[in-house]
């Protein structure tokens, strides 16, 4: 009945389509100046951090107590937040940089650094109010946080050329 089925995929226009359009994307955000390639390269991540921080939260907290609501939840679901939240920032920062000019291993460090700040505040902030119980929690919302941020540490090394 038909003779070659493989036909249709050897047309060059369907295969070169998809990778002409991400070839142009990246030619124009090439062009852009650093200064707001950094910009959009942190807003685009941050973005990315949040939405994939909030799953893992919610991941979080149905591992922990499978969806029932305990008062620990809220510890719970900071550490899914921060931690899924670090990873994700620092890929796809390092990612978009990597897309617009080569970059070291100062890159996924400095965005590593950046994901820390917020979590410090939190905890700095809720401190008083952290009596034993909690703070096991927060020494394991530390440690995910830790483990996600080197592990994404351990992605993003393939993609950085040092200069040596």
């Amino acid at each position: 009945m038909i003779a070659d089925f493989r036909w249709p995929f050897l047309l060059p226009s369907i295969l070169l389509g998809p990778v002409n359009s991400l070839i142009k994307f990246a030619e124009r955000y090439r062009s852009i100046p650093d200064g707001f390639a950094f910009v959009v390269a942190a807003a685009v991540s941050f973005v990315a951090a949040v939405v994939s921080g909030c799953l893992g939260a919610f991941g979080a907290m149905y591992v922990y107590d499978r969806g029932n609501s305990r008062s620990d939840d809220f510890a719970v679901a900071l550490g899914g937040l921060f931690a899924v939240g670090t990873f994700t920032f620092v890929i796809v920062f390092t990612f978009l940089q990597k897309v617009h000019h080569s970059v070291s291993s100062r890159t996924p460090l400095f965005a590593f650094y950046a994901c820390l700040v917020l979590p410090v505040v939190v905890t700095v902030l809720s401190a008083d109010d952290m009596d034993d119980h909690y703070s096991l929690f927060a020494v394991g919302d530390w440690l995910a946080i830790l483990i996600f941020g080197l592990l994404s540490l351990l992605v993003c090394r393939r993609w950085w050329h040092d200069s040596d």
